[in-house]
């Protein structure tokens, strides 16, 4: 690619990644954890490492009550190597990269979290650990993603504060779960109603 052809892809991915042009519905409700099929078109692999590096540096930092998501390790390294996400984002090195074809690696398939899900619905497997069985993405980086490739299940989390004396973000891996059950009055036991 020329630098000329690059920087060109490189701001029509930016025009993208703000939404210029497109809707701004979301891509699916995931408010539930099911599996959805993609609803955005396929677009060449430098294009989406483009979108979603500058997604990555607009949205950075934790904010508390935003939400971001999990993706499996094993689907986000895979389409990293899709991407050539480490390949740095120059005319010099897209010249070094001129007779690489970016499409030798396949094209991941949906984004499988399947192997993350617990027993019940939107809650992980216990004792997972970050950066070894998934990733946390920023609702911007979830959207493109799931617009593109889809799947599930889609594990939700808030950023929330922590700490009494000095506040600190964090993501919130793991939510209390309330059960809400009604009883017998007599007995004490579960409704099994």
């Amino acid at each position: 690619l020329s630098s000329h052809e690059s920087e060109e892809d490189a701001a029509k991915a930016r025009e993208d990644a703000e939404g210029e042009g497109e809707s701004t519905e979301p891509v699916a409700d995931t408010t539930d954890c099911n599996i959805a099929h993609a609803t955005d078109k396929q677009l060449k692999p430098q294009e989406e490492r483009a979108i979603i590096k500058e997604l990555e540096r607009k949205y950075s930092a934790l904010v508390e009550g935003e939400t971001h998501y999990v993706v499996a390790h094993k689907w986000y390294i895979a389409w990293k190597q899709y991407t050539h996400y480490q390949v740095i984002d120059t005319a010099d090195v897209e010249t070094q990269f001129k007779d690489l074809h970016l499409t030798s690696l396949n094209r991941p398939n949906y984004i499988d979290n399947a192997p993350l899900k617990g027993t019940r619905e939107c809650e992980l497997a216990p004792r997972l650990a970050e950066h070894y069985d998934y990733h946390f993405v920023s609702a911007p980086v979830w959207e493109k993603l799931f617009g593109w490739y889809g799947g599930g299940p889609i594990f939700p989390r808030k950023v929330i504060s922590v700490g009494t004396y000095s506040r600190m973000l964090k993501i919130e891996v793991y939510p209390p779960i309330v059960r809400v059950v009604w009883a017998d009055p007599a007995t004490g036991e579960p409704d099994k109603a």
